[in-house]
C-alpha cells in the first residue's frame, strides 16, 4: 500500500470517525449546556479528552480492519474451502470464533460488570468463557453450513425456538444476561474477521455470499444466549438460592 492509498484511507476513516462520534458529541454538548450547567469543568474536559482518544482509536481501528483484517480473513476463509478439509476448516472456524470474542472488548466489559453486580460470585471467566464458547460454536457450525450448503433456517430456527424454550424455564436474571450477551458478542471483531471469514468461504466454494456467506452474525448472536440460559439452569448465584429457600 503506496503512501497516496494510506492517506486516502485515513482521511476515510477520519470521515467516518466523526459521522459515528458527531451526534453523539452534538447531544452529549447540548445536554450539558441544558441540564448540567453547574457540572466542574473537570468533568467536562474530563468528558471532551474521552472523546478525542475515542475518536483516534475509532479511526486507527477502521484503518486497521481496512488494511489488515478484512482482506486477510476473506482469504483464509477462500483458501480453508479450497485448499483444506472440512474438518480444519470447522475447527479454524471454531479457534477464530474463540479467539476474537475473547478479543472483544464489550464482551469483557459485561463480565466485569456481572462479576461486580454478583460479587464475584459470577466470575468474569465464567462469562467471557461462556460466550466465547458459544460464538466459537456458531462459526463452526456456519463453517458445515457453507461447506455443506445448509439453508441458514436450519440453524436459526431451531436455535431461536431453544432459546424461548430456556427462557421458559430460567430465571429472569439469567434471561436477561443472555440476551445482553447475545448483543455485545456480535461486536467489531465479529463482525469484521469473522463475517469476513465467512464471505470468504462462500466465494471459495462458489456460493452468493449474500446467501452464504452472511448471516452469520445471527448466528453468533444466538448461541451465547443458548450458553449462557444453559449455565444458568446449572448455576445457582446467590439471590436464586434466597428464592428456593424461602
Amino acid at each position: 500500500m503506496n503512501d497516496q492509498s494510506i492517506g486516502a484511507l485515513l482521511l476515510s476513516s477520519l470521515s467516518e470517525s466523526g459521522q459515528a462520534l458527531g451526534p453523539l458529541v452534538a447531544v452529549l454538548a447540548v445536554v450539558f449546556l441544558v441540564f448540567f450547567r453547574d457540572v466542574p469543568k473537570e468533568s467536562l474536559w474530563a468528558m471532551v479528552r474521552g472523546m478525542i482518544i475515542a475518536a483516534v482509536g475509532l479511526t486507527i481501528f477502521l484503518m486497521g480492519v481496512r488494511v489488515g483484517f478484512i482482506p486477510y480473513a476473506r482469504e483464509m476463509g477462500f483458501r480453508l474451502v479450497t485448499e483444506r478439509s472440512a474438518a480444519v476448516s470447522i475447527i479454524t472456524g471454531f479457534a477464530i470464533g474463540l479467539t476474537a470474542t475473547l478479543a472483544e472488548p464489550a464482551v469483557r466489559i459485561l463480565a466485569g460488570q456481572v462479576d461486580r453486580f454478583s460479587s464475584g460470585y459470577l466470575k468474569e471467566r465464567t462469562i467471557l468463557y461462556t460466550v466465547a464458547l458459544g460464538v466459537a460454536v456458531s462459526v463452526a457450525l456456519n463453517m458445515v453450513r457453507i461447506r455443506y450448503g445448509i439453508p441458514l433456517i436450519y440453524l436459526v430456527g431451531p436455535g431461536y425456538l431453544l432459546a424461548l424454550l430456556l427462557v421458559a424455564v430460567s430465571h429472569s436474571s439469567f434471561t436477561a444476561l443472555a440476551y445482553d450477551a447475545g448483543a455485545v458478542a456480535t461486536g467489531p471483531m465479529a463482525v469484521t474477521f469473522v463475517m469476513s471469514l465467512a464471505i470468504g468461504a462462500a466465494l471459495g466454494m462458489g456460493g452468493d455470499p449474500a446467501t452464504e456467506g452472511l448471516g452469520l452474525i445471527g448466528l453468533v448472536a444466538m448461541a451465547p444466549i443458548i450458553c449462557i440460559l444453559l449455565l444458568g439452569l446449572v448455576y445457582k448465584p446467590p439471590w436464586r438460592r434466597k428464592e428456593h429457600g424461602s
